[in-house]
């Protein structure tokens, strides 16, 4: 059981990272993206360097020269495709979810609906999956927090989810009827 209420978030890495070690195999983004090539995005990108993990920055910063330089190509990049593959999976998953997974969760929902034999339990999650590259920075004037995104997102059947979310296989209310679900009879 994968429970995924709750989770409000970060980055998506940890989402592949696992499925990679769960199923033994590079499993895709099943995305079509494009990032924003401006001065202002490959800054900011650059600065939120600190947010990997040591053992991931060096990949991520070739990823930002190589999608966020603003040198060869200013405004958005190429669109990029990477297709669902369905993956065996003889493992049964069950899935819980509400509306308070959001953005990284989200990616592992999307992750997740490549495997076989993966249930979703929950409610719909929040849909904030549009823009990635999510990027914080401090607004000189006021000292205050802020953030956007500089990457567009969609799925390859270019369904917008944007505050829809992904609906479960079995919709249910937490917490109340979680104690009363037997699992054993899915």
């Amino acid at each position: 059981m994968i429970d995924l209420r709750w989770n409000a978030g970060g980055s998506p890495q940890y989402a592949g990272r696992w499925l990679q070690r769960f199923t033994g195999r590079y499993v895709g983004e099943n995305q079509v993206e494009a990032y924003l090539r401006t001065e202002a995005s490959y800054r900011l990108m650059k600065n939120n360097l600190w947010q990997y993990p040591p053992e991931s920055r060096q990949r991520f910063k070739t990823t930002i020269e190589n999608n966020y330089s603003p040198l060869s190509h200013r405004g958005w990049s190429d669109i990029r495709i990477d297709l669902t593959r369905e993956l065996e999976n003889d493992t049964d998953l069950i899935v819980l979810t509400n509306s308070q997974t959001i953005s990284a969760g989200e990616y592992f929902i999307r992750y997740l609906r490549q495997l076989e034999n993966v249930t979703f339990i929950g409610s719909n999650t929040r849909g904030s999956l549009l823009s990635g590259g999510f990027s914080q920075f401090i607004l000189n004037n006021s000292g205050i927090r802020a953030g956007i995104g500089t990457r567009i997102n969609f799925e390859p059947d270019l369904k917008n989810r944007e505050g829809r979310g992904y609906f479960p296989d079995y919709w249910l209310e937490f917490p109340d009827e979680l104690e009363k679900l037997n699992f054993n009879n899915l």
